[in-house]
């Protein structure tokens, strides 16, 4: 059996510093940066030359996250199959 993965989602302090990251680190196009009404930052990158996107996001409001101990981002939040 075979599924193709939809989206990486990772977690981070810094969204927009991690997402830069990602994108010179891995190759990926920055594709959308918005807001979400739960307060937290979603920034979807994806490859340029196909393939999983990944999404970066912060913290929703009231929620706290862990500081970064010498990078911007985390780790994986979850993986999606859609």
């Amino acid at each position: 059996m075979s599924f193709r993965l939809y989206h990486l989602h990772i977690k981070s302090t810094d969204t927009e510093n991690a997402a830069q990251w990602y994108a010179k680190a891995f190759g990926l196009e920055i594709y959308q940066n918005e807001m979400r009404p739960s307060g937290d930052r979603l920034i979807r990158c994806r490859p340029r030359n196909g393939g999983t996107d990944i999404f970066i996001s912060g913290p929703p409001s009231g929620e706290h996250l862990p500081p970064a101990q010498a990078a911007p981002h985390l780790g994986l939040e979850h993986l999606a199959d859609r």
